[in-house]
């Protein structure tokens, strides 16, 4: 059998290794609204010329796609990187619809008659139609980071190498209440007058989080600290993938009555380049 394993902070197999027998039960559903809301690495110690990607609803087979194969011309452990679900296949889906996606491997040692090969299951999805509320999240760092291989260039099966990869994933969150923080720097000449000098606006964005369980806040978290966050969110009207960075702490609202295992969250964040500045000397 092939080994899997999966960055540590990937949303993807991200569970947590034991069910709080003291807490309610929780069962939730990653959200998809689009074909290209889902991106992530796993790594294999064999090598496959294709993997074959089965939807399953509720045990029942549905629709069968394939997505190219990459791999490290370092060797083992080979990375492949699943970066959309087909679009034909996604359409089939109906709205509310849940459903995970099976993994088959092809292995290359076997070219004459390739048998598939069980890799792994994903964890629960669900199909949404209204995007409002949720966010979809992409993310990657100039180097490895938190568990993700970024910094080494990735081959296709025809030896053709990779774009930069974004893990990508969307969440129960949404951007609201903008305001624009000013630093501003004024001097006072000697008749009292007052003469600026320099002004610079800049735009915060809070960042409000419906209730998640424990593993879906930690791997939000590490998500926020990469070097390059893009957020997609309606709610807030701004241009698809726009660029933000942290500013204030991830701050979780654990609800203590009946130690319930879900809590909303709550953060700020900076759009990012955003260049508003009056000044000579900057």
């Amino acid at each position: 059998m092939p080994v899997i394993t999966f960055p540590k902070n990937s949303f993807i197999k991200g569970t947590p290794d034991c069910t709080n027998p003291c807490a309610e039960g929780v069962n939730l559903c990653l959200p998809i609204y689009d074909s290209g809301d889902l991106a992530f690495q796993f790594f294999s110690d064999t090598l496959y010329n294709y993997i074959n990607c089965v939807i399953y609803s509720n045990d029942v087979r549905l629709c069968v796609f394939n997505i190219p194969n990459t791999f490290s011309p370092e060797g083992q452990p080979y990375i492949t990187e699943f970066k959309a679900i087909d679009k034909s296949c996604f359409d089939m889906l109906t709205c509310g619809q849940c459903f995970t996606i099976k993994f088959f491997g092809c292995a290359a040692i076997d070219h004459i008659s390739p048998r598939d090969v069980f890799l792994f299951e994903t964890n629960c999805f669900e199909k949404i139609c209204d995007p409002c509320f949720t966010s979809k999240i992409s993310y990657k760092c100039n180097e490895d980071s938190f568990g993700f291989d970024y910094s080494e260039p990735l081959y296709d099966s025809e030896g053709s190498r990779t774009i930069p990869f974004f893990n990508k994933i969307r969440l129960p969150f949404y951007l609201t209440e903008p305001q624009y923080p000013l630093t501003r720097n004024v001097f006072m000449k000697s008749d009292g007058s007052r003469l600026k000098l320099s002004a610079r606006i800049a735009n915060s964005w809070e960042l409000i989080v419906d209730y998640m369980p424990r593993y879906w806040h930690e791997k939000l978290i590490v998500a926020l600290e990469h070097d390059t966050v893009l957020i997609d969110n309606i709610n807030s009207c701004l241009p698809v993938d726009t660029q933000f960075i942290q500013e204030k702490e991830y701050k979780i609202d654990w609800q203590r009555f009946l130690n319930y295992p879900t809590a909303p969250a709550s953060s700020q964040l900076m759009l990012t380049p955003y260049y508003n500045v009056n000044s000579n000397c900057l």
